[in-house]
């Protein structure tokens, strides 16, 4: 239960939308999570698995009034830098002011062509070009300079999506806002948001120069049996990219390597099909128990209760807004949009 239900300002939530049904329907769902309440809709980008991202958002511009619409995440590598830069301004001048780049090194978009993910550098520059595009300059090409001849003159805000503290650090140091995806306990914000006010001394700004969202699977749980079956691919996708060294601090044991691919999951198990199959898998390397503390310091995986109190911890430790992931990329939030509406959104007010 939830100790203490002093009322907090109220963080801004955010929920990712994945393109997995017709067009129409994904624009659905995002008005259904701007009337729940959520100020931004995230549509992830990734050719293999959805729709396309860009014409998703283009899509829920004109039926939808006041939350944000935000790529979640692009990359560099499939998409040129000019090429999202010409889209995010379409999408500007559709929404003004609702616009908004999230961008990444990648991940499924780019795993299955087989790249690995882009250099940071790449990314530092990509933001450059795509602000110095929409207002109007010119960028060096080969052989050639180059402009967008519809630029608005606007720039919306850019998000880095970041793990590691070199990515966070920089964050800090380009973006308007940093999604980090290192974990949700207060000990682990705490410590992504200390690598951000890094980037930020070093590029001489504020901390009120850029938004913190917290990013992190979440449900709304019905037992602790729902809770493991839930985390257990998730956790295992996290040892893949590389967290097992924090995900070992935190207290949650792999079992052995786990594979950069694991064949007996389409397309992988995180984004997989067939979810009951992936939990059976994920199972090599984790146990119930080593799932369930990834869940209470990584995610928002849990009861009402449970949930509430990791925002308003994360809230407390630095977060200024949240990213909800659906456990499954291949049905519309609707359960969660609506439950999270409900039973924990609804406990926070708006105040001073």
């Amino acid at each position: 239960m939830v100790e203490d239900s002093t009322p907090v300002r109220l963080p801004m939530f955010g929920v990712r939308v994945p393109p997995c049904d017709t067009v129409t329907r994904t624009a659905d769902c995002i008005v259904r999570a701007e009337h729940a309440g959520f100020q931004t809709a995230w549509v992830p980008d990734s050719q293999f698995l959805f729709r396309d991202a860009w014409m998703t958002l283009g899509a829920a511009a004109p039926v939808t009034g006041r939350i944000r619409l935000a790529t979640g995440v692009t990359n560099v590598r499939t998409r040129h830098p000019s090429v999202t830069a010409a889209a995010l301004q379409s999408l500007e001048e559709v929404a003004p002011g609702r616009a908004v780049l999230g961008i990444g090194t990648g991940d499924s978009s780019v795993k299955a062509l087989g790249f690995g993910p882009t250099p940071l550098a790449e990314v530092e520059r990509a933001c450059s070009d795509i602000r110095t595009l929409g207002r109007g300059g010119s960028v060096d090409e080969p052989e050639r300079s180059m402009r967008l001849r519809d630029a608005t003159g606007r720039v919306p805000p850019i998000f880095v999506a970041a793990t590691g503290p070199r990515a966070l650090r920089l964050a800090g140091a380009i973006a308007d806002g940093v999604l980090i995806m290192a974990g949700t306990s207060p000990a682990l914000v705490r410590e992504a948001v200390g690598h951000v006010e890094d980037g930020l001394s070093d590029a001489g700004r504020s901390r009120r120069e850029v938004e913190i969202c917290v990013g992190g699977v979440c449900h709304i749980a019905a037992d602790s049996a729902d809770v493991v079956r839930i985390a257990k691919p998730h956790c295992v996708g996290d040892a893949q990219r590389g967290a097992v060294p924090a995900l070992r601090r935190a207290g949650v044991e792999i079992s052995g390597t786990v594979p950069q691919h694991i064949p007996d999951v389409y397309p992988d198990i995180t984004h997989a099909e067939d979810w009951d199959r992936a939990v059976e898998v994920a199972g090599r390397w984790i146990t119930d128990d080593a799932a369930a503390r990834f869940a209470a310091q990584f995610t928002l995986i849990g009861t009402a209760d449970d949930v509430e109190a990791r925002v308003r911890a994360a809230v407390t430790a630095g977060a200024d807004s949240f990213y909800l992931r659906h456990f499954r990329s291949y049905v519309l939030p609707e359960d969660l949009i609506d439950t999270f509406g409900s039973t924990v959104m609804g406990r926070f007010i708006d105040g001073p």
